[in-house]
């Protein structure tokens, strides 16, 4: 479907101008005929609708029908391998139902891979060690970012553009924020579904503030911001150079918990 659009609108207002064409004209006292002045009005009244039309600067809107989908599917650690199978599954029946115009897929964990069929996410090689080859998905590690970048990159060009992430949403690396402008920028609409997570005990660090202008050897106050999935018993160790600076023995809450160490 295809429908006319005004880029602007305020040169409207000269369609005003255009009654006083064809008023200068009645009253125009001339030798020449009444039918060569009715020509002149006529021919000056085409020349300003013209003038008002490229000023408003028309296009022509398209009704895009066509949609490119890039399912980001989150294989780390954290993730339950449970919903990892499930999420397959569950995109080769949104495929069958919705029948998009073009699928992709992104697989990450500590770095993206972009591959154009659910068959080769199967046959993707991953690895639990901290650091594995280039070749390989690591799944000691989180960088949401870096999958909604890959993303982008997987789209069909002029065709509605839909991406569907499925991750625990719990990031290790880069900022997810920042990848959104670009996707944002592109027309790009975000659905997410949350992923199992493998354990029900797991617990993490999310954020680490140090006080500034902190001299050496002055006592300082760091302060966390620890995540737990269920309350629980924990132990957090500081270490400088690989030696122990400070321990503290804690009960964490179900959710977030301040901790000053």
């Amino acid at each position: 479907m295809q429908f006319p659009g005004l880029t602007q609108t305020w040169p409207l207002w000269l369609l005003s101008l255009l009654p006083l064409i064809w008023l200068a004209a009645w009253w125009h006292r001339t030798r020449w005929g009444r039918w060569r002045i009715a020509l002149a009005a006529t021919l000056r009244s085409f020349a300003l609708s013209a003038l008002i039309i490229a000023l408003t600067q028309p296009v022509l809107q398209r009704a895009i029908g066509d949609v490119s989908v890039v399912y980001a599917l989150d294989v780390s650690r954290s993730v339950s391998p449970a919903f990892v199978k499930s999420a397959l599954a569950w995109m080769r029946q949104a495929n069958k139902q919705a029948a998009p115009a073009q699928s992709r897929y992104v697989v990450f964990a500590n770095r993206p891979r972009l591959v154009n069929s659910i068959d080769e996410i199967e046959s993707i090689a991953v690895s639990d060690e901290a650091e594995p080859n280039r070749s390989v998905i690591g799944q000691g590690a989180t960088d949401i970012e870096q999958a909604m970048q890959m993303a982008a990159f997987g789209f069909a060009p002029n065709h509605a553009k839909r991406l569907v992430l499925m991750t625990d949403g719990n990031a290790t690396d880069g900022d997810v924020w920042r990848a959104l402008p670009n996707l944002r920028n592109q027309g790009v609409r975000i659905f997410v579904v949350p992923a199992a997570s493998a354990v029900e005990n797991d617990a993490w660090i999310e954020t680490v503030d140090a006080p500034a202008g902190v001299r050496q050897q002055e006592p300082a106050t760091l302060r966390l911001k620890v995540l737990s999935r269920a309350a629980c018993q924990a132990h957090i160790e500081l270490k400088l150079n690989g030696e122990p600076l400070a321990r503290q023995e804690l009960t964490l809450a179900a959710g977030a918990n301040d901790v000053a160490s």
